[in-house]
């Protein structure tokens, strides 16, 4: 068993004399932990015990006791609710979702388990000599199956409880959200929820779309501010950090290959692919446009991680792979003509009359000029481009293309 801490200012932490947290599980052994042991941002969690106790008593410093609570409830004798997914222990009436895996965890057992309807349930594994857990799961919304979940004080509902920033722009990371406006506006939904903040101020209802669904308007007047949705008890919270937001996010990289594991840089190609086939990879969700003489052919969604296989490209299709709003890739394939863009000949006229940004000559033009010894006209081209220093930003992009589509037969 875990228990999570809030993180504490470190100038409150650096006033402290006392500086151990000691946490005592009901009629079970102590256990001390370091003060420095507290994570400056998000939440820490502390080892409390194998078994289940029913309160958590927390002895710290005086200074700590606006951050970090006296009593924690731990887990009841008559059971409590787990997510399947994270492992946390549900509070008391907790929303539970139909088709969702969660854990019961309780003493003494349960009874009866092949009679409850629209209700799976699945032993898992005893803690000991009196505590078991089972793995359960609705099937259906009833009657019946709100009545089990009740028992446990947790209500089944088709619409949970939800919080989510929609102004300003912020970076998530585990258990907190960095932003650094003076305002936050937050989408709620839920039934007969209430959203809170603490440390406590003024919250502006900003617009109610329905009896189950609001806006809410958080005037950030504290650097660190938790704001919690609930009804008797909290649902969903999020911890809001404000700060500098100085970081520079990374390009999505996305992974195109052809089915014989040649990767396909963004561009216009004048062949296919090997059989007609591409695989995309990405590390985050997004989708794919598929379009054939500009008309869309199809649509795919794309999961991080997981890798997507599109077959029978043709000459002038054109992919297009979205994350978000931001279209980061771009694949497409022309007719193939006599007179074809490998022809040196015609890459030395589209090269002379290129123009533009201009960027400056770096070492690695001395590799290139190695790789355009079979073609003494280029060649004699980018020697010339070192010796005045600079090459236009469009002329190195095709040079580019023209020695990838050399190394690199897509054809059968």
């Amino acid at each position: 068993m875990e228990l999570g801490l809030l993180a504490v200012p470190k100038e409150v932490l650096r006033k402290c004399f006392n500086r151990k947290i000691t946490i005592e599980p009901s009629g079970q052994r102590k256990y001390v932990y370091d003060m420095e042991r507290l994570k400056g941002r998000g939440i820490t969690y502390v080892e409390v015990g194998r078994y289940p106790a029913e309160k958590y008593s927390i002895y710290m410093d005086p200074a700590l006791k606006e951050y970090l609570p006296s009593i924690v409830k731990g887990v009841p004798n008559e059971g409590a609710v787990f997510d399947g997914e994270k492992g946390k222990m549900l509070p008391q009436d907790a929303d539970v979702r139909v088709g969702r895996k969660y854990y019961i965890l309780k003493k003494a057992g349960m009874k009866n388990l092949q009679k409850q309807r629209n209700i799976e349930i699945v032993p898992v594994m005893d803690i000991g000599k009196k505590w078991q857990i089972y793995e359960v799961m609705a099937t259906r919304y009833s009657e019946e199956a709100a009545q089990f979940f009740m028992e446990f004080q947790c209500q089944l509902t088709e619409r949970p409880v939800k919080l989510k920033v929609i102004w300003p722009l912020y970076k998530k990371e585990p258990y907190i959200i960095k932003h650094n406006k003076t305002d936050t506006v937050i989408f709620a939904q839920g039934n007969h929820v209430k959203v809170r903040a603490y440390p406590e101020f003024k919250l502006d209802n900003h617009a109610i779309i329905d009896s189950k669904k609001f806006i809410v308007d958080v005037k950030n007047s504290f650097r660190n501010q938790v704001i919690f949705a609930g009804r008797s008890s909290i649902l969903k919270y999020m911890y809001l950090w404000k700060e500098a937001l100085n970081d520079t996010s990374k390009w999505p990289q996305v992974m195109v290959k052809d089915i014989r594991g040649h990767v396909l840089v963004p561009g216009i190609y004048s062949r296919l692919p090997s059989k007609g086939w591409i695989c995309i990879t990405c590390p985050v969700d997004g989708f794919f446009v598929h379009r054939h003489k500009n008309q869309i052919v199809e649509k795919r969604d794309l999961y991080a991680g997981e890798r997507c296989d599109l077959k029978d490209i043709q000459y002038e299709d054109c992919i297009s792979i979205f994350q978000g709003l931001d279209k980061i890739y771009e694949i497409s394939f022309g007719e193939q003509n006599s007179d074809t863009e490998n022809d040196e000949t015609l890459i030395l006229r589209k090269l002379s009359g290129m123009r533009g940004q201009k960027i400056l000559i770096s070492p690695v033009f001395g590799t290139m000029v190695t790789k355009l010894t079979p073609y003494p006209g280029l060649r004699r081209w980018v020697i010339q481009q070192i010796r005045q220093g600079y090459i236009y930003e469009k002329a190195l992009r095709l040079l580019k293309h023209f020695l990838y589509q050399q190394n690199h037969t897509m054809g059968e």
